[in-house]
C-alpha cells in the first residue's frame, strides 16, 4: 500500500473519529440535560448540572457506535480502493457536470427536507413545555385527569388556595385562570388563549416582554408577538371579548404554541370576563424548600379528592408527549419519503452514467480489474455525491427556517448539532444504498464484447 494511500486512509479515519466525538459530546448533552431548560446554563452559573451514568454511558456507546461505523466506510472507500479508483470516480462526476448537478440536487432536497422538518419539531418540541418550566412554581395543581394546558380542562374550587397554603412546605399558592377565545379582527378569527394571573406578583405572567407594561391593569391585555405579527396588531389597539374592550398594553415573546399563543390579563379582570365563579383552573405552588416536590405533591393528592399535583418537570413532559403523539408518525413518513427520493434520484443517475460508460468499465475489467475494483468507483462517485448533497442541502435549510421565520410567525425552528450529524449519516448511506442500483449491470459487463463492438 502506497504512503499516499495511507495517508488518506488515516486522514478519512480521523475525521471518523473527530465527527464520532462531536457526536458523542452532542449524545451526552442531549442525555445528561433532560430538562430543556437547562440548555441555558450559561446565563446562570450550570445550575441543576447533573451527570447521570445512564447518560454517560448512552453517550459513549453511541459516539463509539456512529464513530465506529462512519470510520469503517471511510476506510473502506479510502484506505483499501485501488488508487486508479479514486481518479476514475472523480472524473466521471465532472465529465457530466449537468447529472452530477441533479444528483447532488436530489441528495440536497432530501437533506433539506428532512432538516426543516426536525428543525420544526425541535423549535416545537421546545417551546411546548417552557412556558411551564420558567413560571417561578416548583408544583402545578391541576383537576384530575387534566395533563396539560393543551386539549384538557381544569375546574378547581377557589377555596382550596387556603386550604393549600396550610400544607407543611408551601410558601406560595397562586391561582391563574385560563380560556381560550377567538378574537374577531377584521372578520378572522384570531385563536388565543387568555391566562388570568395575579398581576403584582407576576407568577403565570409573560415570560420575556418585548415592548409596553409588563403588568396589564384593569381593561388591558398583553399579546405574544407572533399573535400580534399575524393580525398587524400594536400597543394601544382594542380587542374585544363578550362586549369588554381590552387595550393592548404590552407585547411579549415566548409563548407562540403551534395554533395558537398566550395572551395575559390581571387575575381580577379574568374573573369578570371568564365568570367562573368559585373556581379557577390551575393553582401554582411555590416551595420553601425546592427538593421537597415530590413530598408535597403527595401530602396534596392526599389531601384533595379530584386533584392532580405534578412537578414543574412532570407537567412540562406531558405537554411535549402531545408533540410526540401526533406529530412524530408524520415526521416519520416525510423522513422516508424524502430518503426515497435521495436514493432514487442518485440510483438513476448512476445507473445512467454506467450505462454510458460500459466501454470504459469493459477494458478496466480487461486489464484486470475485479468487479469489487469497479464497484468501489459507485461507491466513491456515491460519498462525493451525498457529502455535496449534504453541504448544498443543510446550507439552503438555514436560509429556508430564518425566512420562513420571518414570514410564518408560528414557524419555529431549531437546528441542533446532533442534528446535522445524523442527516449526514443519513445523506451518506443514501448515496451507498444508491451505488447498489447499478452494480449487477456493472457486474455483467463481458470484456470481450466490449472489444467486439
Amino acid at each position: 500500500m502506497s504512503e499516499g494511500k495511507l495517508r488518506t486512509g488515516r486522514f478519512a479515519l480521523a475525521l471518523a473519529g473527530t465527527f464520532g466525538l462531536v457526536y458523542g459530546l452532542c449524545v451526552l448533552w442531549d442525555y445528561t440535560f433532560p430538562e430543556r431548560a437547562v440548555r441555558q446554563v450559561w446565563q446562570d452559573l450550570f445550575p441543576g448540572f447533573a451527570w447521570t451514568l445512564e447518560g454517560v454511558l448512552l453517550g459513549l456507546g453511541e459516539s463509539l457506535l456512529y464513530g465506529l461505523g462512519i470510520g469503517l466506510i471511510f476506510g473502506a472507500l479510502y484506505n483499501f480502493a485501488p488508487s486508479q479508483g479514486v481518479s476514475i470516480a472523480r472524473k466521471n462526476l465532472l465529465a457530466e457536470k449537468t447529472r452530477l448537478a441533479i444528483s447532488v440536487g436530489g441528495v440536497a432536497f432530501a437533506v433539506l427536507l428532512i432538516l426543516v422538518l426536525q428543525g420544526l419539531y425541535q423549535g416545537w418540541d421546545r417551546r411546548m413545555g417552557v412556558y411551564i418550566e420558567q413560571t417561578p412554581a416548583d408544583i402545578w395543581v391541576a383537576q384530575e385527569g387534566a395533563d396539560d394546558m393543551f386539549h384538557s380542562m381544569s375546574l378547581l374550587p377557589a377555596n382550596l388556595q387556603e386550604r393549600s397554603e396550610k400544607i407543611d412546605g408551601v410558601a406560595e399558592v397562586h391561582p391563574l385562570h385560563s380560556r381560550r377565545y377567538a378574537f374577531n379582527i377584521e372578520g378572522e378569527e384570531a385563536l388565543t388563549v387568555i391566562l388570568g394571573y395575579h398581576a403584582e406578583e407576576g407568577v403565570g405572567g409573560p415570560l420575556e416582554m418585548v415592548e409596553g407594561e409588563s403588568i396589564p391593569g384593569p381593561g388591558e391585555i398583553i399579546i405574544d408577538r407572533a399573535f400580534a405579527n399575524k393580525y398587524d396588531l400594536h400597543l394601544g389597539d382594542i380587542l374585544t371579548m363578550e362586549d369588554k374592550d381590552l387595550r393592548i398594553v404590552g407585547i411579549s415573546e415566548g409563548t407562540d404554541f403551534l395554533l395558537y399563543q398566550y395572551s395575559f390579563v390581571a387575575e381580577t379582570e379574568a374573573q369578570a370576563l371568564f365568570q367562573m365563579g368559585d373556581f379557577v383552573n390551575y393553582f401554582l405552588i411555590r416551595l420553601e424548600d425546592a427538593g421537597e416536590v415530590d413530598i408535597v405533591t403527595d401530602l396534596i393528592e392526599a389531601e384533595f379528592a379530584g386533584v392532580q399535583a405534578f412537578s414543574r418537570e412532570e407537567f412540562a413532559d406531558t405537554s411535549r408527549q402531545l408533540l410526540e403523539e401526533y406529530f412524530i408518525p408524520v415526521l416519520a413518513v416525510l423522513f422516508a419519503i424524502g430518503f426515497a427520493i435521495g436514493v432514487a434520484v442518485i440510483g438513476l443517475t448512476t445507473y445512467t452514467a454506467t450505462i454510458e460508460k460500459s466501454r470504459e468499465y469493459g477494458i478496466l475489467k480487461a486489464i484486470g480489474a475485479k468487479n469489487s475494483d469497479l464497484y468501489r468507483i459507485l461507491f466513491e462517485q456515491g460519498m462525493i455525491v451525498g457529502l455535496l448533497g449534504f453541504g448544498v442541502g443543510a446550507a439552503l435549510s438555514l436560509v429556508v427556517n430564518q425566512a420562513a421565520a420571518k414570514v410564518v410567525p408560528e414557524f419555529l425552528t431549531s437546528i441542533e448539532p446532533l442534528d446535522m450529524s445524523w442527516v449526514l449519516g443519513a445523506s451518506l448511506l443514501m448515496s451507498l444504498l444508491a451505488s447498489y442500483i447499478p452494480m449487477r449491470r456493472l457486474a455483467g459487463i463481458d470484456p470481450a464484447l466490449v472489444f467486439k463492438s
